[in-house]
């Protein structure tokens, strides 16, 4: 249910009414491609991944601000490189450290996985990727685990939204890291009782 909130306004969208199955595949090929090809290329996919979701409304700001420490991860080999990395090198006519560039590179390589599996997320309700990897060949057992997974990322987006709220009105400050706690801490709660519904309803036992 959590995964079909706020999708009823975007289903005109292209991507949100796409085969799942398709999108799986797409992503797959995403990654591969990513893998494969000189990090150069790393660009072109990144303006894709930007093109395809302002084309289906799906935020990047927002997506950035509520993914905070993932987005910092992503700068990390920006900034690694940048100190390892001084020695110049010559774009559009201009000298700029290599590590600059390199780095740059680095970045938009992880953030092109991160924005291409956020479209799948954010247009994909669980039941429709559980069908799409069942669909895929993957067993039901599998597919169910990785479905829930899909849904659990929204439920901590919520936890994490709410978390912030309260801490302004209390007057604290907000940041990544002051969120990390009571956003954990429910979503062990939840998972807790997640388990022993899946239990209780005989899942350990379904093929």
């Amino acid at each position: 249910m959590g995964m079909a909130i706020g999708m009823e306004n975007k289903g005109a969208r292209w991507l949100y009414v796409l085969d799942a199955r398709i999108k799986i595949m797409a992503l797959v090929l995403v990654v591969v491609a990513l893998a494969w090809l000189p990090l150069g290329y790393a660009v072109f996919f990144f303006l894709a991944a930007l093109a395809i979701m302002a084309a289906n409304g799906i935020g990047m700001v927002k997506y950035v601000r509520d993914n905070a420490i993932l987005s910092l991860f992503c700068l990390t080999p920006l900034a690694i490189r940048l100190f390892l990395q001084q020695s110049p090198v010559y774009l559009l006519g201009l000298a700029v450290p290599l590590g600059l560039v390199q780095g740059a590179q680095n970045s938009l390589y992880l953030l092109s996985i991160l924005l291409f599996s956020h479209m799948f997320i954010e247009s994909t309700t669980a039941f429709e990727a559980k069908e799409a990897l069942c669909g895929l060949g993957m067993p039901k057992r599998y597919a169910m685990m990785l479905a829930i997974a899909f849904g659990f990322r929204r439920y901590i987006e919520q936890r994490a939204r709410r978390a912030r709220l309260a801490q302004a009105a209390r007057g604290v400050k907000n940041n990544a890291f002051s969120l990390l706690v009571p956003t954990l801490n429910s979503s062990f709660s939840r998972s807790k009782s997640l388990a022993l519904a899946l239990v209780s309803r005989g899942f350990a036992d379904e093929e």
